[in-house]
């Protein structure tokens, strides 16, 4: 695949997980400036919820979310922002995963 043909298939993956990573970012911003309400923090719940995740994905997502969200009651930002970078990482490691194109199986017959 070229890059160009890699770029054009994360077009439209790229356009649905842009919001959750911008919200994401916003989120970590806030969190190092110890400025953090749970409101966003239930914004960026709602989003995820639109993301093409497997259940697996999806669990392991709002995990990070739940962590970052004790760590915050918890006055530990740094672990906080910690379980929101890896958060962030794994969807941008899923965003890149769901554009490499899978091998399809060959229908019975066809040799």
């Amino acid at each position: 695949m070229t890059r160009l043909q890699r770029t054009e298939a994360l077009r439209p993956l790229h356009e649905v997980f842009s919001p959750v990573l911008t919200a994401l970012g916003r989120v970590v911003n806030q969190v190092s400036l110890k400025r953090m309400d749970d409101g966003e923090l239930y914004e960026l719940q709602v989003l995820l919820e639109t993301l093409p995740l497997s259940t697996d994905q999806f669990g392991l997502a709002c995990v990070r979310l739940q962590n970052a969200q004790r760590y915050l009651v918890s006055e530990e930002h740094g672990a906080a922002r910690w379980e929101l970078n890896t958060l962030r990482q794994q969807l941008r490691l899923q965003l890149e995963a769901e554009a490499v194109p899978r091998p399809r199986r060959k229908a019975p017959g066809q040799g």
